[in-house]
């Protein structure tokens, strides 16, 4: 009988941890339709909590969104984990999709020695990409706004006759904003990386009540999409909640 138990039990971890492999390997594209009053129809990527993964397909997703028209990417935070080299095939997709693309950092990240750091920002850099710490970048017809996770300063909105996007690693930080943003694009929670059917996130950081774990939300400092992210942390498992990444349409 004890041996006809472990056996089960072999089983339901070896279908949970092939079930995980597959959630984590192909990304799903959710993809969003934002209308706004202003004058603006642009196409965002959006990119969180990669980790460093060595499970997700890039050249399959990259597959999937090379046919899309994407105005630009926005990566919001925890990308870099323990492996540079698992980011660098990151930037390589989103240089081969022709994508200008702007990086906030997240706690992952900022926790990191200057020394390690510098590696990753050297790497931004060599790309062309933009990170943005506490500052804000303005296009023709929408300011970004970038904030830090541990270093974070509230951003002063200068203009808001244009579209204002403010990317923010940790959705829980709204209740610190001062201003309403058009869409904040935010992480971290990686939608509880273990959910339930009919219950949910079981567990987000930052948050002791469940507010923002995953999805698209009407808050009083203006609409947050929260991204699950593609990556994990501790343990390489999503259990009912894939990989995805968000392509924002706003018209």
């Amino acid at each position: 009988m004890l041996k006809k138990i472990i056996l089960g039990l072999l089983i339901i971890a070896l279908l949970i941890l092939v079930f995980s492999y597959k959630n984590l390997r192909n990304a799903d594209i959710n993809t969003l339709k934002i209308k706004s009053l202003k004058k603006i129809n642009k196409t965002i990527l959006q990119i969180s909590d990669f980790h460093s993964s060595k499970f997700i397909d890039l050249k399959d997703l990259e597959k999937r969104l090379k046919d899309k028209k994407i105005d630009f990417a926005v990566l919001t935070g925890d990308i870099y984990e323990n492996d540079l080299k698992q980011v660098q095939d990151l930037f390589n997709m989103l240089k081969n999709l022709g994508l200008k693309t702007y990086i906030v950092l997240g706690n992952h990240e900022e926790a990191k020695s200057l020394t390690i750091l510098e590696d990753y920002f050297s790497l931004i850099k060599r790309y062309g990409f933009k990170l943005l710490r506490n500052e804000k970048i303005s296009l023709d017809d929408i300011d970004i706004y970038g904030v830090d996770f541990f270093s974070f300063e509230n951003p002063k909105m200068e203009n808001s006759n244009k579209f204002n996007l403010l990317l923010m690693h940790a959705p829980h930080y709204v209740k610190y904003l001062n201003d309403k943003y058009d869409l904040i694009l935010s992480g971290h929670t990686h939608g509880g990386q273990v959910r339930l059917p009919f219950i949910g996130a079981l567990f987000v950081p930052g948050q002791s009540k469940i507010i923002y774990d995953k999805g698209l939300y009407d808050t009083k400092w203006g609409k947050m999409n929260v991204d699950s992210g593609v990556g994990y942390t501790g343990l390489p498992l999503r259990l009912f909640n894939k990989a995805q990444v968000s392509l924002i349409e706003i018209n």
